[in-house]
C-alpha cells in the first residue's frame, strides 16, 4: 500500500534508569536516507485538535518524520509523472 518512494522506520529505543536514548537519523542507513544528506530539521507541537492541513512539495524534498509524543497521521498523494504509484494516497498513522 505505500507510495513508490514511501519508506518507514521503527526507531529501537535502548531504556536505561535514566529514561531512553534512541537514533533518529544516521547517515549509514542508506537504505533510509538513498544517499541524501538532509539538509534542514525542525521541530512542530500542535496543540490537542489542529490539524496542519496539505500542502505540496514540487521540487521533489525529501521529509523525515519523527513523533516524539502522541499520534500523526501522514496524508501523501503522489502525483509524479512516471511513478507506478501515480494517483495513489498512502495513509500513515
Amino acid at each position: 500500500m505505500p507510495l513508490e518512494g514511501v519508506l518507514r522506520r521503527t526507531l529501537t529505543r535502548r531504556p536505561d534508569e535514566r529514561g531512553y536514548f534512541a537514533e533518529i537519523l544516521r547517515n549509514d542507513w542508506t537504505d533510509f536516507t538513498l544517499g541524501e544528506a538532509p539538509v534542514q530539521a525542525n521541530l512542530s507541537m500542535s496543540y490537542p485538535g489542529i490539524v496542519r492541513a496539505w500542502h505540496r512539495h514540487g521540487r521533489g524534498q525529501v521529509d523525515y518524520f519523527v513523533v516524539v509524543q502522541g499520534a500523526v497521521k501522514i496524508c501523501a498523494y503522489d502525483d509524479r509523472p512516471g511513478s507506478r504509484t501515480r494517483g495513489e494516497l498512502a495513509e500513515l498513522v
